[in-house]
């Protein structure tokens, strides 16, 4: 079974390189342009096709280094995200809002470092809140891990 689930994240992981691969410079320019000019819309713009029914403080800025495989209400991996809301502002966001979205808080702890766990249907996300060690710009360094809910 683990065998099957790893080719199947080769295969969607090699079809989404190929997908890139097939935008023309033109567009990817276009594309890099139009982040560059309001960076502050990038995470609103691409969270319903990519990130599906997970709400996120306005002007909250998704880093480059994500590890999405899928998309939409179905993908899951790892991405940071920051916002200009203090930590337990942050806390506040996401405990009131996930559930809106049909998330069910599971546990969550409140500190320096506050974390959050939610499950949907089969899914988990653990959400990890905490102040950036270098912005000037940002109060909050977000992390969301996405998988599977585990049953046992």
């Amino acid at each position: 079974m683990k065998k099957i689930i790893f080719i199947y994240c080769i295969f969607l992981l090699a079809s989404c390189a190929a997908v890139n691969s097939s935008d023309t410079p033109e567009s990817s320019n276009n594309q890099s342009k139009s982040n560059i000019s309001d960076p502050n819309k990038e995470i609103e713009t691409n969270q319903a096709k990519l990130l599906g029914e997970m709400p996120f403080p306005a002007g909250s800025i998704m880093h480059n280094d994500a590890f999405i495989v899928g998309n939409g209400n179905s993908w899951v991996g790892r991405i940071k995200v920051t916002t200009n809301l203090n930590v337990l502002q942050s806390f506040a966001f996401f405990r009131d809002e996930f559930p809106k979205s049909g998330w069910i808080l599971l546990s969550s702890v409140a500190s320096e470092r506050s974390i959050l766990l939610f499950h949907k249907a089969d899914r988990s996300v653990t959400i990890e809140i905490q102040a950036p060690i270098m912005s000037m710009n940002s109060k909050s360094l977000i992390t969301l891990t996405v998988g599977p809910k585990s049953f046992k």
